[in-house]
């Protein structure tokens, strides 16, 4: 690494092979024509010799920085080596003073000087930048001499052509010295800045692995008293109902009604925390935008007609937009659900793909109040809802919007408003069309979790009075597993909890069913257990915290179902019903 500070000028990295100013083909072939030319005017042998000493200096420092020795040594004693070596190439080439000087002859001393001037050039742009004292050096032994002997000369000989012409040089040679000195300090706070952005940028980057990490730890963390609370209401609602006591249903309503909030407030600040640290990877492919938005219409068509607002398609088949099909579903279920939310009974909720360019425009519109244009770019934003100063959560936690506009943005695509008070409110999404088949979808990686009182009817029997349905439940956390076992045990199930790998594998009996945590303490995962079991014939099913797109990949591929954490009693009851 090089440094930047005034006292201490840039240096070559160690084990770094600098090859500046050394020998280049170019600079042979420069030479060689510098000698024949003055060869021409001063004895053979004087170009000759001048010509062999640039060459073997400059033969011998090339192979001595790239002999391996050299990269052992220590780093100061490295340096001092390579300044020698650029000193006495610059002593070869400086020898032309004697060698190529040409007396009473201007016009060959002039061109002596610009070749001099040419050579100072490179040492500046190629040998300062790295260290001042090399270039200085080298640039100081380059001129120096001519520079002396042409002040001589004059001098002497009252020659007031050369006398003028070495006051130049050395003028010249004072200038490029400064100039030297300022472009090392510029390469200098170059190279600093450089290193700065550097070390922003692997910041920045240890920063989204750590969040990365810290988030998918308290994502997992956080899940599992969640889903220990919803499957202990299962219960708690079962004897609620058969005492009849009103205190205690009201009790385990509130509770539900919390217990669903706080899984929601979750789920979406999760959802944020995934975005923000670049772990949400969209599988982009071609998807018929008719048909997605029917499944749409299907899905929200109950809670449509229960608050009277009609749900109105205008689709046409063979539309096609490049897209993530679940990130897509996600973006579009809840601009549907907010224009429900809004609209007034008796009106209609309108979903529209027009046109636009080389993209298709999906609308959203809705026949509610409205937006006053200060507040329309304020709802993407976290926690931000505009009419619901008092935080009522029961008309959401303000995360819907900034979590669409998001996943819509990483699709390529853009999120937008349109909207006037009391003229309702058109949210419009922006993809981009797609001609070709690119793929395939994931599957939703949040389930749709809900406590009610559809539970107390949960049973699983087998038929003609057999035996129970056995589960070996694969579990480690002591609230989840007890609450699990609990509760399946209420639906007439033989459950054998298990809180290790070893203890499972152990176990002697022949399990209908076999649930596993992902997370397992020990060297062996869950999901290698799961995999054992299904290759030994069982029916197996991944109850899990970890919300990674690679498990749920990976459980697709294996045919696996996989319930990510926290599960609604329903839920896993008909997981359960469905592998039996």
């Amino acid at each position: 690494m090089m440094v930047t500070d005034r006292r201490a000028w840039p240096r070559p990295a160690a084990g770094e092979i600098p090859t500046e100013s050394g020998l280049s083909m170019p600079m042979a072939l420069g030479t060689c024509g510098v000698a024949i030319f003055y060869a021409s005017v001063l004895p053979w042998w004087m170009p000759l010799v001048w010509w062999l000493l640039v060459v073997a200096t400059g033969i011998f420092r090339t192979w001595y920085i790239r002999n391996k020795s050299l990269t052992e040594l220590p780093l100061r004693r490295r340096i001092w080596i390579q300044r020698i070596l650029v000193w006495s190439f610059s002593a070869a080439m400086s020898s032309a003073a004697y060698f190529l000087y040409v007396p009473s002859d201007p016009l060959k001393q002039a061109l002596l000087c610009f070749f001099g001037l040419c050579l100072a050039l490179i040492f500046i742009f190629y040998v300062s930048a790295r260290d001042p004292w090399r270039g200085s050096g080298g640039l100081v032994i380059l001129m120096l001499p001519t520079i002396l002997r042409l002040i001589l000369e004059g001098a002497i000989s009252g020659e007031t052509s050369t006398l003028a012409m070495g006051g130049v040089a050395l003028y010249v040679m004072l200038i490029l010295a400064r100039v030297s000195i300022v472009h090392t300090r510029l390469k200098a706070q170059q190279i600093d800045a450089q290193l700065k952005a550097e070390r922003a940028a692997d910041g920045m980057a240890l920063l989204a692995i750590t969040k990365s990490r810290f988030f998918a730890a308290v994502s997992h963390d956080l899940r599992q008293p969640v889903h220990a609370i919803g499957l202990y209401l299962d219960p708690i609602t079962k004897l609620a109902h058969r005492d009849g006591d009103p205190t205690a249903l009201r009790a385990v309503v509130g509770v539900a009604q919390s217990w669903q909030i706080l899984n929601d407030l979750l789920s979406q600040v999760m959802d944020i925390a995934r975005l923000e640290a670049d772990v949400v990877i969209p599988e982009m492919a071609r998807h018929e935008v008719a048909s997605l938005v029917e499944d749409l219409v299907v899905q929200h068509s109950s809670f449509a007609e229960s608050v009277g607002v009609r749900l109105v398609a205008l689709t046409r088949p063979n539309q096609f937009v490049h897209a993530d099909k679940v990130l897509l579903q996600r973006v579009l279920s809840n601009l549907i659900a907010n224009a429900i939310k809004f609209s007034p009974a008796g009106k209609s909720v309108v979903i529209a793909v027009r046109p636009w360019r080389s993209e298709w425009r999906i609308q959203v519109r809705d026949a509610g109040s409205g937006i006053a244009l200060a507040e329309q770019q304020r709802i993407f934003e976290e926690f931000v809802q505009i009419n619901n100063q008092s935080r009522d959560r029961q008309q959401g936690l303000g995360l819907g919007l900034a979590i669409a506009k998001r996943l819509t943005e990483l699709q390529g695509g853009t999120l937008g408003v349109r909207s006037r008070l009391g003229h309702g409110c058109c949210m419009t999404v922006l993809l981009p069309r797609s001609h070709h088949s690119t793929g395939v979808t994931l599957q939703d990686p949040i389930a749709h979790p809900f406590v009610n009182t559809d539970s107390l009817i949960f049973s699983i029997q087998k038929p003609h009075g057999e035996q129970k349905y056995s589960v070996l439940l694969v579990e480690d956390d002591l609230l989840v597993g007890g609450a699990m076992t609990e509760l399946m045990n209420g639906w007439g199930l033989d459950v054998h909890w298990e809180k290790t790998v070893s203890a499972a594998r152990a176990y002697t009996g022949e399990p209908d069913v076999v649930i596993c945590d992902w997370r397992l303490p020990g060297k062996v995962s869950g999901w290698k257990l799961a995999l054992q079991f299904k290759s030994e014939g069982r029916r197996v099913m991944m109850v899990t915290g970890e919300t990674d797109e690679k498990l749920r990949d990976m459980a697709t591929e294996h045919e696996v179902p996989l319930l990510i954490k926290p599960v609604a009693p329903q839920a896993l009851w008909q997981a359960i019903r469905q592998l039996l």
